[in-house]
């Protein structure tokens, strides 16, 4: 090493992961956040320091590999590089039974609501006096009616997006149901 100059070495700590209840845990993140993931995973998860990464509207987990580059919590933990769908739309909520394999099209069909949405529903604008519901569907806009009240517009474009997403469809109103004791949260 030449003279006058150090390498600084820089140690590095680990947050503990918190388990709440049986299976569930909260893994530390930068920026004051948490992952959940199923408590099952600890020992995987807790060897490794996750940072915290915002891809609007969303937040992800990740670590890096030996070479570099990122990984994302939910591959890791399903070990794979494929596309992973987060039913309930929350890029923290990792447990097994919000996350599953997809295609990057499916994944799109499960978006939340668009933040410049007017009407408050998904799928539906303001037309004239009455309310449009519109699907896309390969790039292409399908119009689905025009309705006196965008709440029948709504009801038009969940009808839609079920029989064209299957169960990928995404109304624009997730819900958890409640832990049992023993199970992971589910989406309803």
């Amino acid at each position: 090493m030449p003279t006058g100059h150090y390498t600084h070495v820089r140690q590095t700590y680990r947050l503990p992961i918190r388990v709440i209840g049986p299976s569930i845990a909260y893994v530390p993140l930068t920026k004051n956040r948490f992952a959940v993931i199923d408590a099952e995973d600890i020992d995987r998860v807790g060897v490794y320091n996750w940072y915290t990464v915002q891809a609007k509207p969303n937040a992800y987990a990740a670590n890096k590999n030996a070479e570099g580059a990122p990984i994302l919590l939910h591959r890791f933990l399903l070990k794979t590089d494929l596309q992973i769908d987060h039913i309930d739309g929350n890029g923290l909520h990792n447990w097994k039974g919000n996350l599953r394999p997809s295609t990057q099209q499916q994944n799109l069909w499960n978006q939340r609501i668009n933040s410049r949405n007017t009407s408050g529903f998904k799928g539906v604008c303001r037309n004239g006096k009455n309310w449009r519901a519109a699907i896309w569907l390969n790039r292409k806009r399908m119009h689905l009616g025009t309705f006196l009240t965008r709440e029948e517009a709504h009801a038009a474009y969940c009808e839609a997006a079920k029989q064209l997403f299957g169960e990928f469809a995404n109304d624009g109103v997730i819900t958890l149901r409640p832990q049992s004791p023993g199970e992971s949260p589910q989406v309803d």
